[in-house]
């Protein structure tokens, strides 16, 4: 295998490597380097979004949506959060580690006014109402709209 110069005469360094290991290690170079490639930690854009209410209908500010991973048998590892605004709305953007084999969103009450106004709520995904919370689509977007019920 003849060196290939490189345009101001020097031998690039892989191939003065190939050269001096032989053409019989190639092979293990290219699956060391694929597995290197491999193994290294893909994010996945993933955006859950709504609004929280109140049971008549009005939007409720400074609720905390915070999104979990969850990895093998160890679950709700934060992620990252955000707060509804003065409209209700929410909107969570987060690249998700493979590591987590699937991720999960969680309404908050870290205001002790909401603790005490509130004691529950319904759930929507994607507009229709369920009991099963609230797992989101990896790599997608998930709409997740909460209403609260007071004490």
């Amino acid at each position: 295998m003849k060196p290939r110069q490189i345009p101001w005469g020097r031998v690039h360094p892989i191939h003065r490597l190939l050269g001096k290991i032989g053409l019989a290690y190639s092979p293990i170079i290219i699956v060391l380097l694929i597995e290197s490639c491999r193994n290294k930690e893909v994010a996945r854009l993933t955006t859950v979004y709504g609004k929280v209410t109140d049971q008549a209908g009005q939007p409720v500010d400074s609720v905390t949506i915070g999104m979990q991973g969850y990895e093998g048998w160890l679950g709700g590892l934060p992620i990252d959060k955000v707060y509804t605004n003065q409209k209700g709305e929410y909107e969570l953007v987060v690249d998700v580690p493979l590591r987590y084999s699937y991720a999960g969103v969680q309404l908050n009450f870290e205001y002790r006014s909401l603790l005490d106004s509130y004691y529950d709520w319904l759930i929507y995904k994607n507009d229709v109402k369920t009991g099963d919370c609230c797992i989101v689509t990896m790599g997608g977007k998930t709409k997740y709209d909460f209403t609260l019920l007071p004490k």
